[in-house]
């Protein structure tokens, strides 16, 4: 299952964070994930609107919505990003051996089934009905 650019970049972040000696800047990179460099930056931008991370640094230009540059220096996940995380990850381990191709991809139709779990664990609206 190839997850999206925004949950690619929180997984990158949490696993990094659990390590002894952290250093979210040099292994949380867009050429590490194989992701676009502008994807990346819009994917640290998201993550930081929606309160999954703090302490990133988002510089904009004026007219344009793509951040031009984002420091991730002091990067740390909320309670709430941490909680997603678990979430995905507990997604994840639960798809059923037989979901599994031979290629390690998921068959349809479990596929779009567990993407749209994915993709609603850390929606804004979800974070109120946790509470």
């Amino acid at each position: 299952m190839q997850l999206a650019g925004i949950q690619q970049v929180l997984l990158a972040i949490y696993s990094e964070s659990q390590k002894i000696n952290p250093n979210v800047c040099s292994s949380v990179t867009a050429k590490k994930l194989g992701m676009d460099p502008v994807k990346f930056k819009v994917a640290i931008d998201k993550l930081e609107s929606k309160g999954l991370i703090y302490g990133s640094l988002i510089i904009t230009g004026d007219c344009c919505p793509i951040p031009r540059m984002v420091l991730i220096d002091n990067v740390k996940l909320t309670q709430f990003g941490i909680e997603c995380v678990e979430k995905i990850q507990q997604i994840l381990r639960d798809i059923p051996y037989q979901a599994i191709n031979g290629e390690n991809k998921i068959r349809q139709p479990w596929l779009n089934q567990i993407t749209a779990q994915v993709n609603e664990v850390c929606s804004i609206e979800n974070r109120h009905k946790a509470c």
